[in-house]
């Protein structure tokens, strides 16, 4: 469902508004999440919809978190996904089931472990 323009408005910063509605942004290597390091998963601030791990993170040197694939497959490998931090909101591996997100716990559980 698609949240309406006063709700993001409310919800989001002048930026992520920007950024999510409106095709702008950040300027590059100014994000929160371009050197965020923690073991987690990125979602998009607007839907919660999971987008990527924090295990496909890596840097690209091009201003913004970059990851190698999305969480979910939906294309095939080799791409490269560049997104603005103000499209992001990161979970803590330890939030993961708190914030409704306890089903990709066991793939972090396993991967860290390993």
């Amino acid at each position: 469902m698609k949240k309406n323009k006063e709700e993001l408005l409310k919800k989001l910063t002048p930026l992520q508004y920007g950024v999510t509605q409106n095709g702008a942004t950040e300027r590059p290597f100014t994000g929160k999440y371009n050197e965020h390091h923690e073991v987690g998963l990125y979602v998009d601030i607007v839907s919660g919809e999971p987008l990527f791990s924090s295990m496909d993170k890596f840097d690209s040197g091009c201003g913004w978190p970059s990851f190698s694939k999305p969480v979910e497959p939906r294309e095939e490998g080799g791409l490269r996904y560049c997104v603005n931090s103000a499209a992001l909101r990161f979970i803590p591996v330890a939030e993961l089931e708190k914030e409704g997100y306890g089903e990709y716990l066991q793939k972090y559980v396993w991967r860290t472990n390993h």
